[in-house]
């Protein structure tokens, strides 16, 4: 069985496959910390992920494949991580003086209530986060589990490159620790990852992931609106978007109407988790993800949601030598790679 939680050493890659392209980011351990050596983003063509799920498997391999060669990746380590829609975790309570064999039984007979599949159809790992804040003689224990050939997909992927497989995370972890380790806070954050077709939010407190959730709403939202106003095709609106020099009424409309759609859907996200806790407020939004580079993204959220909002940025805290203003253009995107990629180096320090 696969490790969620499996340990590894030296230089290593992390893999993130999103809807719309694979992001790469590859480190190694440097002085306790960690050096970025190598980053990439490569297009998938479109219809390949769907749902969060990789629907060709064989398209994404040739991506990846090119990709690694095209790159020079050293790494032969790859974190990866499916999404956290696919995945069921729950945090359970165990006696602390169990042996690893006990506790591994336990998480099984506990398993079998939360998961709703045959265990033998899942992959099964758990982790021990600590003492348990009822009892300090008893562990909290985090189990999750995914389903097996969802897991599968993601490791036919890497070993087709030749690569060890050496971790399958859950991408919420991944962007917990990259904040953890790029803008570390003691109070409660949230975080909102918009991607090109969803927005994952992420509620991370304690040192835990406290909720997540996905809203159906991306970039892809800005696109519509460029085609829309323009009459364009989706590719001809990207290329738009990305211009220097975009057409009338771009800066002073369609672009302030997505702001302002980002931020209405940000609040919706938020208050759907005030009404499932008894908390009603953060401390700080972070945001991130392929559109969070847009002008006047963070301003929008931060007005319409009355908290201090900032934009995530995945390598303050890690030595590299690339120029910082382009990376800077493309951190949002490589975000949950990096977290992946800090889950090995971690692991090995």
């Amino acid at each position: 069985m696969l490790s969620f939680f499996k340990k590894s050493k030296g230089a290593v890659l992390g893999l993130d496959i999103g809807t719309s392209a694979i992001k790469m980011v590859e480190l190694i351990p440097s002085g306790g910390s960690a050096k970025l050596s190598r980053w990439a983003i490569h297009a998938l063509p479109p219809g390949v992920i769907t749902e969060n799920t990789i629907t060709n498997v064989d398209a994404v391999i040739d991506v990846f494949v090119r990709a690694v060669a095209r790159e020079s990746i050293k790494a032969k380590r790859v974190v990866s991580a499916v999404c956290s829609s696919h995945a069921v975790s729950s945090n359970i309570v165990l006696p602390g003086d169990l042996s690893d064999g006990e506790m591994e039984e336990q998480v099984e007979i506990e398993a079998a209530q939360f998961v709703p599949y045959a265990l033998e159809d899942v992959n099964l790992d758990f982790q021990v986060l600590g003492a348990s804040g009822l009892n300090p003689d008893d562990y909290e224990v985090l189990a999750v589990a995914c389903r097996r050939e969802i897991i599968e997909d993601y490791v036919a992927v890497i070993e087709a490159a030749e690569l060890d497989a050496e971790i399958v995370d859950i991408d919420i972890y991944a962007l917990e620790r990259v904040v953890a380790h790029a803008h570390p806070s003691s109070g409660l954050d949230a975080v909102v990852d918009v991607g090109h077709s969803n927005t994952h939010l992420g509620i991370f407190g304690d040192n835990k992931t406290l909720y997540s959730r996905y809203q159906p709403f991306g970039g892809k939202q800005l696109v519509d609106l460029v085609v829309q106003r323009y009459g364009v095709s989706d590719e001809e609106a990207e290329g738009l978007i990305r211009s220097e020099s975009p057409p009338d009424g771009y800066r002073r409309e369609v672009l302030p109407q997505f702001v302002q759609l980002t931020a209405k859907e940000t609040a919706r996200a938020l208050q759907f988790f005030y009404s499932s806790s008894s908390t009603s407020s953060v401390d700080r939004v972070i945001v991130t993800g392929g559109a969070s580079q847009i002008p006047g993204l963070i301003e929008g959220v931060e007005k319409e949601l009355g908290v201090r909002t900032i934009t995530l940025d995945p390598f303050s805290n890690i030595t590299h030598k690339f120029d910082s203003h382009h990376l800077a253009q493309v951190s949002g995107s490589l975000a949950i790679a990096c977290g992946l990629a800090l889950r090995g180096i971690d692991d090995s320090n």
